[in-house]
């Protein structure tokens, strides 16, 4: 894989939006949302379209050759659009496949958040490790956005509505990550936070020292009570406010597709979720929440790294 990503070390190099392409208009709709915040942010995008080459390209360099003029005319067309928005906008093509490339990039230099439409695919392994989007989302040290529609993001960005925001909650420090991050939305723009959490109920029942049958919907009112008491308690002292709502809920299913249905429910524009990172075949053997959030949740999707930490001047939280 061949990029050219500058240095981290670098003090003085500016923070940048890093989106991929594809041309597809999924694509468009994350390159639309990357240049509203970047816009809003005064930062630069970068954006990239990875070429992966067949496995004749290396001893055929004319094929690599007329697949690099083909796609840089392309490439050159969005960042054309982004470019007469506003915004300062570098493209790359570099080889390799699409979301190791972006990794990479997001790794080599200071990204804010690396921005991907909600399909890609990379082949037939998919099916056992997921689109180009999700396997960037797992893998990235850094937010990614996996972008839905647009319109949300530009509305918001231009201060014409606030942001509705859905954070997957679950007392673990890859969650609280996630609610700490949202200081970086609310930095960007007025945000309408919701925080859901969904319960096992035998597990809170144990934890809690409670007896007798357990209600077929819903929990005992004293373990609700406790629950959302012990919920908005820990979210305050993330995010130094009570400007949110919690949701609480007993939960017999699968959590992450009650959370993205909790999430719709709402209204939210976007689901904020960590990640635990699991990687190689790690993730065969580990239910993802973020993943089945992924594949369920009707609206965009943020995925926050457990690596990632407050931003310069938003918050003072140490990495956890």
């Amino acid at each position: 894989m061949k990029t050219n990503p500058a240095d981290p070390a670098n003090p003085s190099e500016p923070r940048r939006v890093l989106c991929g392409t594809d041309f597809t208009e999924n694509a468009r709709q994350a390159a639309r949302a990357a240049a509203a915040i970047a816009k809003r942010l005064n930062e630069p995008v970068l954006l990239i379209h990875a070429i992966e080459t067949p496995d004749f390209g290396a001893t055929h360099p004319e094929v690599l050759q007329m697949l690099t003029a083909n796609t840089g005319k392309a490439l050159q067309e969005e960042a054309k659009a982004i470019r007469e928005s506003g915004v300062p906008v570098k493209e790359q093509l570099p080889t390799g496949r699409a979301d190791e490339v972006l990794v990479e990039l997001a790794r080599g230099a200071p990204t804010r958040l690396l921005v991907v439409s909600s399909l890609g695919r990379r082949g037939a392994e998919r099916w056992l490790l997921g689109s180009v989007s999700e396997r960037t989302a797992e893998r990235a040290t850094v937010p990614t956005l996996v972008v839905r529609d647009a319109v949300p993001f530009e509305a918001w960005t231009r201060g014409e509505r606030p942001l509705k925001v859905f954070v997957a909650f679950n007392f673990t420090v890859t969650s609280e990550a996630a609610v700490r991050w949202v200081k970086e939305l609310q930095a960007i723009g007025p945000c309408e936070l919701v925080v859901g959490y969904v319960d096992w109920p035998p597990e809170e029942r144990k934890r809690l020292g409670g007896t007798g049958p357990l209600p077929l919907v819903g929990n005992p009112p004293e373990v609700q009570a406790e629950l959302e008491r012990d919920l908005k308690a820990r979210v305050v002292e993330l995010l130094g406010t009570t400007e949110f709502r919690t949701r609480v809920e007993a939960n017999w299913g699968r959590p992450d597709v009650r959370l993205a249905n909790m999430a719709k429910e709402e209204g939210a524009d976007l689901i904020v979720v960590g990640s635990h990172q699991y990687h190689g075949f790690e993730r065969l053997w580990h239910t993802s929440v973020s993943r089945g959030i992924l594949h369920s949740a009707a609206m965009s999707v943020v995925v926050v790294p457990l690596s990632t930490g407050p931003a310069p001047g938003v918050g003072q939280e140490t990495k956890t």
